[in-house]
């Protein structure tokens, strides 16, 4: 239970101190928007044009932000580490302390329902992890920019993105049917 409140903190406490270190003076817009991990636009583009997240478009902005793509990879990215390990951590704990709770219908009886439950959670590390060292080449080898790198990236946000939201769905779910289904401890 313990593991599971540090986790929930970590994971509330830590996107305060992320904007607190990537702000706009600091690290420049793009990077404090962290746009290669939530957005699909480059911010800063004066054009539609060139605000499209492209393998030429990036190459652009690393030329124009140097220090800004250092600083996303050196500073952002093991912030972003700490923050992925303590949700994920949270989201997969919370579910297993949920399920452990609760008197499941005969039919769930026998399945070994921890391994279901740290599926989506650890999707969700192993997807943010990809994404965040993906950026952080990116941002340090300028060359290894190429319309198939700046896909998978676009791709494994996708992934990200839906396995966590999927994460935070069964954890509520669970909490829901805790409420129902209550061993009573």
């Amino acid at each position: 239970m313990r593991l599971i409140i540090v986790s929930g903190l970590f994971a509330i406490v830590l996107p305060f101190a992320i904007g607190l270190f990537a702000t706009k003076k600091r690290v420049g817009l793009d990077v404090s928007e962290r746009f290669l991990e939530r957005l699909d636009e480059i911010p800063s583009g004066a054009t539609e044009q060139q605000r499209e997240l492209s393998s030429g478009n990036l190459k652009n902005w690393m030329a124009d932000h140097p220090v800004s793509a250092a600083q996303y990879a050196r500073y952002v990215m093991p912030m972003d580490i700490l923050y992925l390990l303590a949700l994920g951590s949270f989201l997969g704990l919370a579910s297993n302390w949920l399920a452990a709770d609760m008197q499941w219908p005969a039919s769930f009886a026998g399945i070994p329902i921890w391994i279901w439950l740290w599926l989506l959670p650890a999707l969700y590390i192993v997807a943010d992890i990809i994404e965040d060292s993906m950026i952080a080449m990116l941002m340090t080898s300028p060359r290894l920019i190429k319309p198939v790198t700046v896909r998978a990236l676009t791709r494994i946000k996708g992934i990200k993105i839906g396995s966590v939201g999927a994460a935070m769905l069964q954890t509520a779910v669970l909490g829901v049917l805790t409420l129902l289904w209550s061993n009573g401890a």
